[in-house]
């Protein structure tokens, strides 16, 4: 069951609009710049924390104030139990229940918040999974304080596109391993019976980044990730077999 989350500001999320915008949105992951209304896809397993961290960049030749807003669109609930977000940005960092960052950033021209070295400035997005995993969207909205119409959308989708079965029927002991990995990185797991697999990577915005078909034999498996021409940043390797799709977490250093 997923509990939707009305946003009571909706008046005020209209305001918001894709428009030209003075800033330079990147997720620091993967140093990908961002294009307005991205969806990043990312997955986060049961009763653990994902974090996503995301650098504002003033592109314009005059100083600007800007503010973030989040918007919990939709929240994963499991066993009574809610996914939990929240947020740090402007020096600062606030619990579930602040919407609106109180602290505005003020950016110089041609200045990134990552220019700083003070803790906090960047959007530090998180969120707290419950018990089982499932569906969370949230969105976050970077914005002019004195044009709101300049203004750049993110959303941030958990376990929508890659998704994280809770129970495996035919694999067991799935593990990447090294993790963090640097050059090399392997997939092992346990079958209980031979099958035509897929392997699929996905990068930290839910980009395919490689996908192959496996023969996994019965037992012990180890499989080759190929990984050494990556670039660095969070990654997400998904198997998939006729009965089970899993996925576990990778982060390339």
């Amino acid at each position: 069951m997923k509990k939707l989350l009305l946003v009571t500001a909706s008046t005020f999320l209209s305001l918001f609009v894709s428009a030209q915008a003075s800033m330079q949105i990147k997720e620091v992951g993967s140093q990908q710049t961002l294009t307005a209304n991205q969806v990043l896809n990312m997955a986060v397993f049961a009763s653990t924390n994902i974090k996503t961290t995301l650098d504002i960049r003033n592109t314009s030749n005059s100083p600007k104030t800007y503010n973030v807003r989040r918007y919990d669109i939709t929240l994963n609930t499991a066993d009574g139990t809610d996914a939990s977000a929240y947020f740090c940005f402007g020096g600062s960092c606030y619990g579930a229940g602040t919407y609106t960052s109180p602290t505005s950033l003020v950016l110089q021209p041609g200045k990134a918040a990552s220019d700083t070295s003070a803790e906090y400035f960047l959007l530090v997005a998180d969120l707290d999974e419950a018990p089982v995993a499932g569906v969370s969207v949230v969105k976050y909205t970077f914005f002019n304080v004195y044009n709101t119409n300049d203004s750049m959308q993110i959303t941030l989708r958990y376990n929508g596109l890659v998704g994280i079965n809770k129970i495996s029927k035919d694999l067991s002991g799935i593990d990447v391993y090294p993790n963090p990995a640097s050059e090399s990185a392997f997939l092992k797991l346990n079958a209980l019976k031979a099958s035509d697999s897929k392997v699929t990577v996905y990068n930290s915005l839910g980009a395919v980044v490689s996908e192959k078909q496996v023969y996994i034999s019965e037992g012990k498996n180890n499989i080759d990730l190929k990984i050494e021409n990556y670039p660095t940043g969070i990654y997400f390797i998904n198997i998939k077999t006729s009965e089970s799709s899993v996925t576990k977490r990778l982060i390339l250093k």
